[in-house]
């Protein structure tokens, strides 16, 4: 995989086939400043495109969410509004 300069935006994810192995977790976000009711988190293919909502838990400074080998997703995205 190639990155851009900034590490952010994948250029290249090389050739087939990608071997991938999903992962249960349990993702918890301490110091998470400004939280709103708006927050959300969505799982991402490989290209970046949405594939699901992720449903997320706040409390007053942090933000909890599960990830799923079942989500079948490279990327999740952290969208505050």
């Amino acid at each position: 995989m190639i990155y851009n300069a900034s590490e952010m935006q994948l250029e290249n994810h090389g050739e087939s086939p990608i071997l991938l192995e999903g992962v249960n977790a349990l993702i918890t976000i301490d110091n998470f400043e400004n939280i709103t009711t708006t927050t959300k988190v969505y799982a991402l293919d490989i290209n970046g495109k949405r594939i699901k909502e992720i449903k997320i838990r706040q409390f007053e400074e942090s933000i909890r969410f599960r990830i799923n080998s079942n989500d079948k997703a490279m990327y999740y995205e952290i969208v505050r509004t």
